[in-house]
């Protein structure tokens, strides 16, 4: 079809660095194959695709098709992190956090600060006071008073 024409032009392209040329068929071939399951397929993916590879299929300076390759391998990768985010938000959807959690529990908030503020007195301790030794109603010499 319209990819074994470009892989034939390709073919008979004259590229000077053959390891070259075989990185931009694999990756061709890559982005091709990821295009398939593109969310939105009003986008055009492989439309766009082979419009870039036509575009650059005249570079003959090597650091320029380096440049081009490094573009489409930025591209596979975020296409990949597109594809990684989709089914995390289906599972999210799928799973929603507040159906996870009992509605009778208070929702921790990590930027909640749970220490006491400066300005609070310091909580009360549940024993009496001491008995002080001058209030005491034993005297000194050891014997009570009546």
């Amino acid at each position: 079809m319209m990819s074994t024409r470009i892989l034939r032009q390709a073919k008979t392209s004259n590229v000077k660095n053959p390891a070259q040329r075989l990185r931009v068929l694999a990756l061709y071939k890559e982005l091709h194959r990821l295009g398939r399951d593109y969310p939105d397929p009003a986008y055009n993916f492989h439309g766009k695709l082979r419009g870039l590879f036509e575009k650059n299929k005249g570079l003959t300076d090597e650091a320029e098709i380096e440049k081009a390759i490094k573009l489409g391998e930025y591209i596979r990768n975020e296409t990949l992190a597109l594809y990684s985010l989709r089914k995390y938000r289906h599972l999210k959807r799928m799973y929603p956090a507040d159906s996870l959690s009992e509605p009778s529990f208070e929702k921790h908030d990590p930027n909640a600060d749970h220490s006491p503020s400066p300005s609070s007195p310091p909580p009360s301790s549940s024993r009496p006071p001491a008995a002080n030794a001058s209030s005491a109603s034993i005297p000194a010499g050891g014997e009570a008073m009546t």
